[in-house]
């Protein structure tokens, strides 16, 4: 049975949770989405194409394409939720002392050590910086190796200079004597969704090994600029177990399926109800490895 070529809907090299049909407001949106799922039916048909995959649809436009007849498949990420903080302090008063003392004790490590940090917004932000984060994206993906998703040339970075920097912030660490950054992690700041806007954290990489340097710029430093940017929510990608302890809560985001082969259909229909049981287990363990004072709102 063929599996490619399949027909995928999806955000281009990101895992975020999000992808919809863009539908002016004035229009039916289920009747458009409906029209267009229609026509991707008929497109797989007439090309031979296996089926229709949405990868890491948002909430709303998961459960319409529910409704329509497409399976869920579903999945494990982490967000971050601004409780109404009024700075990091309240933040990790959600924690139990012996975290709370952890993280505090991981960021002063980072300051005697002589590193300074600060997110810096992408209109400050020097042009030079934009090539120095494809050199930071490009060695941490070597370090993976063959499991690197090194997908962005250096022009896509600059790319981001010109037209997109708006959107955009950098978490930076400085050593003294040094201008440019020794390490940094590229922030996206999302419209409104779920209720309000949302910061994403994606690419990182530092010249040093440092100790902490990770979690204080791709962590802790983008939760407390979030807080004072007032976001309500922090995407900081896809896996890492220590983020339960850091603060993010674990959730489910989903994938949506439909094969035209009525026995891969047939196939994934029987089994993923059980992979989703899975799934949902896993997350239970996630959340139950949470740092958070018992009895915290999770």
């Amino acid at each position: 049975m063929p599996y490619y070529p399949k027909l995928v809907a999806a955000n281009p090299f990101t895992p975020a949770a999000g992808y919809r049909f863009l539908v002016a407001q004035d229009f039916p949106r289920q009747a458009v989405e409906r029209a267009m799922l229609g026509a991707m039916d008929r497109f797989c048909q007439s090309r031979g194409v296996s089926g229709l995959h949405v990868l890491f649809a948002g909430d709303s436009f998961a459960d319409d394409l529910e409704e329509m007849g497409l399976s869920a498949w579903e999945h494990q990420g982490f967000l971050w939720t601004n409780r109404g903080y009024g700075g990091f302090r309240d933040f990790l008063a959600r924690f139990r002392t012996g975290q709370r003392k952890s993280i505090r004790r991981e960021r002063e490590r980072l300051r005697e050590s002589g590193v300074r940090v600060e997110v810096v917004s992408g209109r400050d932000a020097p042009d030079s910086w934009f090539p120095l984060m494809h050199h930071y994206y490009q060695d941490t993906n070597d370090k993976f190796g063959e499991w690197g998703c090194k997908f962005l040339p250096l022009s896509f970075f600059e790319g981001l200079a010109g037209c997109f920097r708006e959107y955009l912030a950098f978490s930076a660490a400085f050593l003294p004597g040094n201008e440019d950054p020794v390490g940094m992690a590229l922030l996206a700041a999302g419209g409104p969704a779920q209720g309000g806007r949302t910061l994403y954290g994606r690419y990182w990489g530092s010249a040093l090994d440092i100790p902490f340097l990770h979690f204080e710029l791709c962590y802790y430093a983008p939760i407390e600029w979030a807080i004072d940017c007032g976001f309500a929510f922090f995407d900081p990608g896809m896996g890492g177990e220590h983020k339960p302890r850091r603060g993010f809560d674990s959730r489910i985001t989903r994938s949506l399926h439909r094969f035209l082969h009525p026995v891969m259909a047939q196939v994934f229909e029987r089994n993923v109800p059980k992979i989703n049981a899975l799934m949902r287990e896993h997350i239970k363990e996630l959340q139950d490895m949470s740092a958070f004072k018992t009895g915290a709102e999770p």
